[in-house]
């Protein structure tokens, strides 16, 4: 076979030519295998032919570097003849990680010397902690070997001598794996005699030189062909950055080399292209490495025919120019500066994608662009995905789009159930935890769960008293509690559960505390076999789940575990191909597990192992997303191996942070970095990116940033690379005398209606956008106008239909009547967000509330009956903070028992009053509970009915457990009209419960109780923002200080204390209320209303 041939030009498209020649001039029964970096370059080349006509469609294979590399070990023969094959970094990271293991069951790592290192690192008093740092280390050293195996070259020998545990380690796994040093150094390869190949390796920038030894080794049987993208036609292998030249001078002058000498090579090396020197060195490293092997080449170089900025950079580099009287760029009749470099800039992620789509659209509108021919590249594809979803999919989007280098766990719900399984045995088993797995599409199917199902099942355990927890076990194991503590099983899902179907033979008496089980007015008969099923899922997945926290096995018993939990618990569609991808990813990563065995000790091991595994897996970024025609623009992480030739190159999110990446670390590596052979490190191959970049983009580069840091809102500049290219063109090139780098950046602000213009393309929605942004103060409305505004009172007709209104309406009204008209007049319901982390909350304390609700209750069925009923339905902590609570309860009952001492009342006193609509006489319907005919009002001509329950009555006066001054009695006024307007036999008396004293309403009760009914329907038709707290303030003092009482309800002082939220949620998302409007309007109604507890109290209403 002939040696290899090397062929460079600096136009990809010349290079792609080449190829397409090469591949169409031998036919017959040659194989031909074209080696690429990615699989981008593989949908290039596939492009770049059917352009030429190629009639190439069979006859050659296109493979990826290490894909090839796998399939040329297996036609080949070596001396030892056998089979040969490397281990995957993740499969390495296992296989450490067993041994590790192994060697800390056998003692290894106690007595050996070689693993005091690693002995002090794993050394801690919790197992879960020593699993956890083996699970670390196994991780860096499987990196560590995989980056010594391949650049290591025969420093590798001093390493494996060293009395290290990394040696150690190292022996024991690749004994049984092969390496790239270990297999190519010196290895003698055998070849059929009748196989023949052309192997093409194609837009390579770096090729690691043991690679190249392989390589090397199979010219005798096959030909090699190397196309290869050289930016300069002229010699530039002496050329150095500057960072080099300056080490230079320094060496030099230690050395004591004259100062003329010195002076001319500085000359010579300063007279350079500076592009080249500062992003050059690895290009040149390669293509010297090429020259030296190759017996031939061919060049073909194209000089830029158009006058852009971009081409003129391309020219300068190809011509090798250095610095000269900088050129002017600027269009002589345009007077426009040129855009083939542009730098965008934006103060969000998703404002960063929206500026990069509009861009794009008048590019493609005015040059004739197709998507197809738009590569955007990002250093973290995956963080901006969203927004590139929602901004370049969106109804009115012109373009399609294919997104690579996405992790395979977000593109397929399969892995993501199946991780949620996995993770099962670590979880407190909370409903959102179990209903997350149950609503993935292939576990429902394979559960045989409809969709509608599983919202009835999600509706379901709304109701239901479920906190964490399988059952009392589980949840004693949760807790860390031997089982003689008091856990209650209260909370978990078999009691909860249990009490749902039970709760379906319960007759609803009305006393449901006093029942074990609970009728379910929201269940139905029909529910019970969901349940059923839901139950009998359940049960197999917590003993699933204690199997994966408990159990060890061998790798085999695990393997094949894992795999019958996949057929157990999932059903994939293959209709679905995005699910289908991620099972046949998932089979592929078992069938990768099963090398592993035999290779490792056969002891046994934890489900962990298997875990992070598969968790390592599914976080691979391999995983892809497409959506729209083949004429999509192609998205990627920005990797040097990504770069393709196009018209339109982006890089997305290169700013200070992200781009270049960040040198790696090996905390662990043995070997002189010095002495290893070269290779490129993320900050190397970074820069080379932007030389690649240049040479590879036809019509506009652009470079992309957000140039605010979203966490700590901190300005962020762009990539410093970019800086360096800028630096290059502003003192290069200029446009009228102005710098290269100010005419080309744009800075766009936060609203994607900003700097538009009528010749700029927007959508609809950016239009409707800026309209609503720009309209006038004056048409924005406030959510309630009444209280900005004069309205004049309606006047109820006589004819409107009988209003009835119970006692527990006018209770929640009296407490706050702002929230009783969200609540009862609009029907809106806003959560408190204190209160979020309630159901948390409540496994710990017990809130005012609850304390509040509490003590009423025990009042009327006693200390012990209540307890009871509030641990049976889940209402008290758990565990250690049971008996807190319950002291403090007994505490909070014990106090409320010494205050009614004061009254000579006990709990026997206590007596239920019930006004029924349907009533005709008082009926005594058992002892201490009195049914009575409904409060009958005729007011301003309507009919009033007035009916429900009325607690606090004793047989001494009606109890208030406030504090008794106007704020609170406000809140029972309402109550003790209604209880001085019966007719009973008890004293109407109001009994301060607080300070023990007794206050008397003698007269008036009908025009009171008809006062405050007139204001209650009031506040039904409009807001009143008068809570017991400001309708004192406007009672009983000025004007100006109901206004500083207004104006505080917008301050900062809802962070400090407790605020109503529907106060909070108003006064924070709407105008000002105006004081004077709100006391015009309801002035005369308060008093009305509250005038009789004023006088009751003997207090004035203030004028």
């Amino acid at each position: 076979m002939a040696e290899p041939f090397l062929f460079t030009s600096n136009e990809m498209d010349a290079l792609a030519k080449r190829l397409h020649s090469q591949l169409l001039r031998v036919k017959g029964p040659l194989r031909k295998l074209v080696i690429v970096p990615s699989s981008l370059y593989k949908e290039y080349l596939f492009q770049a032919f059917s352009k030429l006509d190629s009639k190439v469609t069979t006859g050659f294979k296109i493979l990826k570097l290490n894909s090839a590399i796998d399939y040329l070990l297996r036609l080949v023969t070596f001396e030892d003849k056998k089979m040969h094959a490397f281990a995957s970094p993740m499969l390495l990271s296992l296989h450490i990680e067993i041994q590790i293991q192994s060697r800390l069951q056998d003692g290894t790592i106690e007595t050996d010397p070689k693993y005091a290192k690693l002995k002090n690192f794993l050394s801690s008093d919790k197992k879960s902690e020593v699993e956890k740092r083996i699970r670390e280390m196994s991780a860096l050293l499987s990196a560590e070997f995989m980056h010594t195996g391949l650049y290591a070259n025969d420093t590798l020998e001093d390493f494996l001598e060293t009395e290290t545990f990394q040696a150690a380690l190292w022996e024991d796994v690749f004994s049984k794996w092969d390496f790239p040093y270990k297999l190519f150094k010196n290895a003698k390869i055998f070849c059929k005699k009748d196989l023949e190949m052309d192997l093409h390796f194609f837009g390579f920038a770096h090729i690691p030189k043991i690679y190249e030894s392989f390589f090397s080794k199979l010219e005798p049987f096959f030909k090699l062909h190397y196309y290869f993208l050289n930016p300069c036609m002229e010699y530039w292998g002496d050329i150095v950055s500057e960072k080099r030249r300056i080490s230079l001078k320094e060496y030099y002058e230690k050395k004591g080399v004259a100062l003329s000498e010195i002076e001319t090579l500085d000359s010579y090396l300063k007279n350079r292209n500076l592009l080249l020197a500062h992003f050059g060195d690895s290009v040149k490293e390669q293509f010297n490495s090429f020259v030296d092997r190759s017996a031939s080449f061919e060049e073909v170089y194209i000089q830029p025919q158009k006058k852009s900025l971009l081409q003129c950079v391309k020219e300068d580099v190809l011509l090798l120019k250095s610095q000269r009287e900088k050129p002017d760029l600027l269009d002589s009749d345009t007077r426009i500066a040129d855009t083939s470099i542009s730098v965008l800039s934006a103060p969000t992620k998703k404002r960063e994608v929206e500026t990069l789509y509009n861009t794009l659209l008048d590019l493609t509108n005015n040059k004739q662009i197709s998507p197809s021919e738009i590569l955007i590249l990002s250093p973290d594809i995956s963080s901006y995905f969203p927004y590139i979803h929602d901004v370049f999919l969106n109804e009115e989007s012109h373009f399609s789009i294919e997104v690579h280098d996405l992790e395979i766990q977000s593109q397929s719900s399969f892995i993501k159930g199946l991780l949620q399984l996995f993770r099962l045995k670590d979880l407190r088993w909370e409903k959102r935890e179990i209903l997350k797995l149950f609503s993935v599409p292939s576990f429902a199917l394979a559960k045989r769960f409809s969709k509608e199902q599983i919202v009835r099942i999600k509706e379901i355990l709304a109701h239901a008293n479920i906190r964490f927890g399988y059952d009392k076990k589980h949840k004693e194991t949760l807790l860390r509690v031997n089982s003689d503590a008091a856990i209650s099983p209260i909370g978990t899902w078999k009691y909860a559960l249990e009490k749902l179907l039970l709760g379906l033979c319960v007759e609803d008496t009305g006393d449901v505390q006093d029942l074990e089980y609970l009728p379910n007015s929201y269940l139905q008969m029909t529910d019970a076999e969901l349940i059923g099923d839901f139950i009998s899922v359940l049960d197999d997945l917590y003993k699933d789940a204690c199997i994966m926290k408990t159990k060890k096995c061998s790798l085999t018993n695990w393997i094949e575990y894992v795999s019958g939990l996949s057929e157990r618990y999932f059903k994939v569609d293959e209709e679905d191909t995005s699910e289908m991808s991620g099972y046949s990813y998932f089979k592929e990563q078992l069938k990768a597990l099963y090398q592993l065995v035999g290779k490792c000790d056969e002891g046994k091991i934890g489900f962990s192992c298997i875990q992070d595994y598969f968790k390592k897996a599914a976080s691979k970024k391999s995983g892809s997303f497409s959506k729209g025609s083949t004429e999509s623009i192609v998205f990627a992480n920005l990797s040097l191996q990504h770069i393709t030739s196009c018209k339109i190159l982006v890089f997305l999110g290169v700013d200070e942070n992200a781009f270049p990446r960040k040198p790696s670390i090996f905390p662990l590596r043995e070997i002189d970095e010095n002495k290893m052979d070269y290779f490129l490190s993320p900050s190397q191959e970074d820069r080379t990116s932007i030389l690649f970049a240049i040479l590879a983009t036809k019509e506009n580069l652009i470079f992309s940033f957000c140039n605010v840091d979203p966490i700590d809102n901190k300005p962020l500049c762009i990539s410093f690379l970019v800086q360096e290219l800028m630096k290059y063109l502003d003192d290069s090139f200029c446009f009228s005398e102005k710098k290269i780098s100010v005419e080309i950046t744009k800075k766009y602000g936060a609203f994607s209606f900003e700097m538009m213009s009528l010749e700029n393309n927007f959508s609809k929605r950016v239009y409707e956008l800026a309209k609503s942004y720009y309209r006038e103060e004056e048409e924005i409305l406030h959510f309630f106008p009444e209280f900005i505004e004069r309205k004049e009172r309606k006047i109820s007709s006589a004819t409107e239909d009988e209003l009835q209104i119970s006692i527990s309406d006018l209770s929640s009204f009296a407490r706050n009547p702002l929230r009783f008209f969200f609540n009862k007049s609009m029907g809106l319901y806003l959560r408190d967000a204190e209160n979020l982390e309630e159901s948390i909350e409540k496994q710990f304390v017990v809130s005012a509330l609850e304390k509040a609700i509490f003590r009423s209750d025990a009042l009327t069925r006693g200390l012990d009956k209540t307890l009871g009923s509030a641990n049976h339905l889940g209402d008290l902590p758990e565990g250690i903070y049971l008996p807190i609570a319950e002291r403090t309860l007994k505490e909070e009952v014990a106090s409320v028992h010494a205050a009614l001492k004061n009254f000579e009342l006990t709990t026997s006193d206590f007596v239920s009053l019930h006004l029924d609509v349907s009533a005709k006489e008082t009926l005594n319907i058992a002892e201490n509970k009195i049914l009575m005919p409904a409060i009958r009002l005729n007011i301003d001509g309507r009919d009033v009915v007035i009916h429900g329950g009325l607690d606090g009555v004793t047989k001494k006066g009606l109890l208030h457990m406030g504090k008794g001054n106007i704020s609170s009695l406000m809140k029972d006024w309402p109550k003790f009209l209604i209880y001085s307007f019966l007719e009973h036999s008890f004293p109407k008396d109001l009994l301060l419960l607080q300070n023990g004293k007794t206050k008397t309403m003698q007269e008036k009760i009908c025009e009171s109780l008809t006062s405050y009914i007139r204001y209650y329907q009031e506040a039904l038709e409009t807001p009143c923002p008068f809570v017991p707290d400001w309708a004192e303030v406007a009672l009983l003092k000025t004007e100006d200080d109901l206004a500083n009482t207004i104006k505080k309800a917008f301050s900062q002082s809802f962070q400090t204390a407790y605020v109503d939220p529907y106060m909070k949620w108003l006064f924070t998302h709407t105008k000002r209320c105006d004081h004077e409007v709100l006391m015009d309007y309801w002035q005369e109604r308060l008093k009305e209303a509250f005038s009789p507890l004023l006088a009751f109290l003997d207090k004035k209403v203030c004028v």
